[in-house]
């Protein structure tokens, strides 16, 4: 039995479109797939960051604007008082 060179080169053409195939039927289900867990990673993600900044916000904040001290009175009515005390 004798092989020709063209039943070989179909036979070739019929096997290369077999991945092809199976790749677009793998995009087409796995795709939507992955789109939904690439959703829920990124939000995940955002509302970690979100928390994280808020947070950061705070600390900032409470350092940057320490609570005010009450004086009885400013350094030099103290200093007055303390020289007239003394003659």
């Amino acid at each position: 039995m004798r092989i020709s060179s063209q039943n070989c080169l179909i036979q070739i053409k019929k096997a290369a479109g077999v991945p092809i195939i199976f790749a677009a039927i793998g995009t087409a289900m796995a795709g939507p797939i992955g789109m939904i867990a690439g959703f829920k990673i990124g939000a995940l993600a955002g509302l970690g960051a979100a928390t994280i900044g808020y947070s950061g916000g705070k600390v900032v904040q409470r350092y940057a604007n320490p609570p005010a001290i009450e004086m009885n009175g400013t350094n030099e009515e103290q200093s007055d008082r303390i020289i007239a005390s003394d003659s």
